[in-house]
This record gives structure tokens, C-alpha cells and sequence, in this order.
């Protein structure tokens, strides 16, 4: 059942049924300070949402995952209700500490299943499909995600189109093409991905969507 005591700005899942994560990891700020701890993360069937649950209350501005760059993820299974293969989207605020390239979320397998969205060295988000022996990769065509700058992205694919959001509005043209991933097989992982990669800056209020949203709906999903 959602919990209705949860901070202002934490995502609270609606499915009866959900999985449970425990994450012993602290939550920071830009400045370096620790807030708080999170307590777990949670996966809602329904909207596949990911809910952090604090122990400590916090403005959504400062709550977040801190990612090393070197090895921190975090692992969140293989369910059916993560490894949608038609319509589907992925967003979350994340936090740039660092220039190098690295995955924000997903569960792919390069050349071989599943997708991921990420971002580049430069801060172009980008997000793959994958098949057999092949990728399909949309880039971002709008501005790019800044360093050291909380920001929310979302990529959105319905059809064989992904749409861009930043900060709630559509970022760059859409591109096209963008044909559906085999079924993955990896984790849906959180700053890290199955060839090994890792994002270096804080990322929080992951969700993903087995499903489409519009331009109304990203624009919730922002605030």
C-alpha cells in the first residue's frame, strides 16, 4: 500500500504487489554534505517507478544517489514489468559530476538485448535499443545536460520515434527509426550497465514506463 508519509517530491508506487531492494547508500548534496541514508528502493508494477524512500526528510532538489564512476549501481532484477519491448520510457533527475560518459538507466546487453538511456562525455543523452549484433541508437539533438546542474531528462519511444524531454519540455527534434530491443536478459541497473560502465554524479527519481507518455504527461513526470 503507498506509504502517504513519505517527503514531499518522493515517487510513492500504486501496485498492490512490489519488489523491495534493500540499498545501504547515504544520500549527498552538490556540496559534498550527507543528508541522510536511503532505506530502500522500490519497483511499483504498475508505472514501473522506482520510490526512494528516505529516512531523513529531504527537498527532491538535494535527494540523490551518489555515483562513483567506478563500480556504484544498483541492481533491480529481471521482472517481466522491466523488460518492456514496444512503447516505453525512462527518465530521471540526474547530476553530472564528471565529463565522462555514462548510463543513467536500463538493462541492455550490447549487440544482443534490452536498452539503456545515458549520457554522453559531452552531456548528449542518448538512448539504445539493442539486437541481435546491432544497436539503435537516438541521440539527442537539443541542449545538452550541463555539469554540476540538477536536471531531469526523459526519453520517450513510441513506435519506432523517441522524443527528448529536459526539464519538461520536448529537447530537439524526434528522431526516428528507432526499432523495439530484443527482450533483454540483463538486470535493469541504475548508473551502471552489464558492459561495465558507470555514471559519475548523483542521479534520483528513476522511472520507467512500459508505455508511452505524451507531452502533458512528461511535463508531470518533471515536477
Amino acid at each position: 500500500m503507498p506509504d502517504n508519509k513519505r517527503p514531499p517530491g518522493i515517487s510513492v508506487g500504486t501496485a498492490a504487489a512490489q519488489s523491495t531492494f534493500i540499498i545501504p547508500w547515504r544520500i549527498t548534496n552538490p556540496a559534498g554534505g550527507v543528508i541522510g541514508l536511503i532505506d530502500d528502493v522500490r519497483v511499483a508494477g504498475i508505472s514501473q517507478a522506482f520510490t526512494v524512500r528516505h529516512l531523513l526528510p529531504c527537498p527532491r532538489s538535494f535527494a540523490a544517489l551518489r555515483f562513483d564512476g567506478a563500480s556504484g549501481q544498483v541492481l533491480c532484477g529481471t521482472q517481466s514489468s522491466l523488460r518492456a519491448l514496444g512503447d516505453q520510457a525512462i527518465g530521471a533527475w540526474v547530476w553530472r559530476g564528471g565529463g565522462a560518459a555514462g548510463p543513467i538507466a536500463g538493462n541492455a546487453t550490447v549487440n544482443a538485448s534490452g536498452v539503456q538511456l545515458e549520457i554522453t562525455a559531452g552531456g548528449v543523452v542518448r538512448f539504445i535499443t539493442n539486437q541481435a549484433g546491432a544497436q539503435v541508437i537516438a541521440t539527442c539533438a537539443g541542449a545538452v545536460v550541463p555539469l554540476n546542474t540538477q536536471t531531469h531528462i526523459l526519453a520517450v519511444k513510441s513506435g519506432t520515434t523517441v522524443t527528448f524531454y529536459q526539464n519538461g519540455v520536448v529537447n530537439g527534434a524526434a528522431q526516428t527509426g528507432i526499432t523495439n530491443p530484443i527482450v533483454a536478459t540483463a538486470q535493469f541497473r541504475i548508473g551502471g550497465s552489464a558492459a561495465a560502465a558507470f555514471f559519475d554524479g548523483m542521479i534520483s527519481h528513476v522511472r520507467y514506463y512500459a508505455s508511452a507518455p505524451n507531452a502533458a504527461e512528461a511535463l508531470n513526470i518533471f515536477k
